[in-house]
């Protein structure tokens, strides 16, 4: 699953985006380098709103989508291709 979208600053005390820019690379630090493990702090702290979010599910079928699909409905041979895909203006985590 991927998620594209617009993800506003996190309140302050919490990881702030500007703390995400800067690492050592082959010993010389370099500003301008995402470091991922903040990065990955920024986008996971529960503080800023998440929002205009795009969810693109490959492989298998969300199961939040399987009680609203046709009995008979099957999608077969999904290796590497899109199943589904989730707009939510305001994101809250509930994929439908």
């Amino acid at each position: 699953m991927y998620q594209a979208g617009q993800k506003r600053e996190n309140p302050s005390g919490s990881a702030q985006f500007a703390s995400i820019f800067g690492m050592q690379i082959r010993q010389i630090y370099n500003p301008a380098t995402i470091n991922y493990t903040n990065f990955e702090a920024w986008i996971n702290t529960t503080g800023g709103s998440r929002e205009q979010v795009t969810t693109t599910q490959y492989d298998e079928v969300l199961a939040a989508y399987e009680p609203m699909l046709p009995a008979d409905f099957e999608q077969t041979h999904l290796r590497k291709r899109v199943t589904s895909v989730c707009y939510e203006e305001d994101s809250d985590n509930n994929k439908i």
